[in-house]
Order: C-alpha cells, then sequence, then structure tokens
C-alpha cells in the first residue's frame, strides 16, 4: 500500500538533495551542475553513462509515473542494473554538445530521479512505496531547483504578475513550467 509524503518525510528528502547539492558544486546558473562532477561523483558509485542509444523500448524507474510523460517528451533513458554497477543509456548525444539547457536539466533529473532510489535504500524509507513515486519526483525536483537558489529567484521576481512569474523563473532553471508549479507546492511545506 502505497503512503503519502507528510513533512517529515519531505523535510528529510530535501536534506538528502542539499547534502548532494553540496557534493556536486553549482556552478554558474542556479541549479547547473558541472558535468564532469556528475560523472566523477557516479563513478565512484560505479554508475555508467551511455549515450546516442537508439531506444525502442524504455525501462527505468519514472516507467508508469505521471513524469514520465512529462518528461519522456525531452528525453528518453533505460536503467540497466547489474551486480556490481548501474548502466544509464541515453538517447541523447553527450550532456557536454547538448543545445538545450532544458534538455540538460532534464537529463540530470533523470539521474537524480534514479539515483534517490539508491539512496533510499539507506534510509528509514527502505520498502516503503509512496504513491506515484513522490519521494523519487521531489527528490530530483529538489536537485534541479534547490531551494535556496529557488527562494532568492522567487523574491527577486515578486513584482512581476504570477502569470509572468512562474514562466520567467523556470527559464531561470531552465526547467519546465510544471515543475516549478510543483516546487512552488514544495515550499508551501517546507515553510508550514
Amino acid at each position: 500500500m502505497s503512503q503519502v509524503l507528510d513533512k517529515g518525510t519531505r523535510n528529510f528528502i530535501e536534506n538528502e538533495a542539499l547534502k548532494l547539492q553540496k557534493d556536486l558544486k553549482i556552478i554558474s546558473e542556479p541549479n547547473v551542475y558541472d558535468f564532469s562532477s556528475i560523472l566523477h561523483f557516479f563513478r565512484k558509485k560505479k554508475w555508467r553513462f551511455q549515450f546516442n542509444v537508439k531506444l525502442k523500448k524504455t525501462s527505468n524507474t519514472m516507467k508508469g509515473t505521471i513524469i514520465e510523460d512529462s518528461m519522456e517528451q525531452i528525453i528518453k533513458y533505460n536503467v540497466i542494473d547489474s551486480e556490481n554497477s548501474k548502466t544509464l543509456q541515453f538517447d541523447i548525444k553527450n550532456p557536454n554538445n547538448l543545445d538545450s539547457r532544458c534538455e540538460y536539466m532534464m537529463f540530470l533529473r533523470a539521474i537524480f530521479y534514479e539515483y534517490w532510489g539508491e539512496l533510499k535504500e539507506k534510509t528509514e524509507y527502505k520498502g516503503i512505496e509512496f504513491s506515484d513515486n513522490l519521494d523519487y519526483s521531489l527528490f530530483s525536483r529538489a536537485m534541479i531547483v534547490p531551494y535556496k537558489e529557488f527562494r532568492r529567484i522567487s523574491l527577486d521576481t515578486i513584482k512581476i504578475p504570477k502569470s509572468l512569474k512562474i514562466s520567467d523563473i523556470a527559464d531561470k532553471f531552465y526547467v519546465l513550467y510544471v515543475v516549478i508549479e510543483d516546487r512552488i507546492n514544495d515550499c508551501g511545506w517546507i515553510a508550514n
């Protein structure tokens, strides 16, 4: 039986995202991680990345969730687990050469989404299923739209009408509008 995310769980996930953000060191933009840092971190975890893979079917943790539909329009990937390693196969070219920063953010989100599953196994939440993998979604969203940066940018754009403000914030983070809408809801939980 799946559970809902309560405030304690949400805070735990946000804190875990903050720890990983510090390890990966955001550069320049409010949520841009240097790809060499990503590679170095995940190589230590025995993860490999393959690019330009022709994917007919995808097999990953997002399969069958709400987030799959929105992200699959931008990026497709497979996860291949072996005994000692994990391989993520992407249909995109190497992230250092992507044309779109939004595509890079969705690539990162896919990695962070999958990483939460591994991280979760080492926590008190091991074995607990949340409806529609909301814990995975929250962790990956917290990684690509860090709370402190989100608050700072949100306050900078507070004078703009709401409909424009959300799209402006989405543009600053290079993410889809819906990601910012969800992050606004996350921040409501954090504030209460």
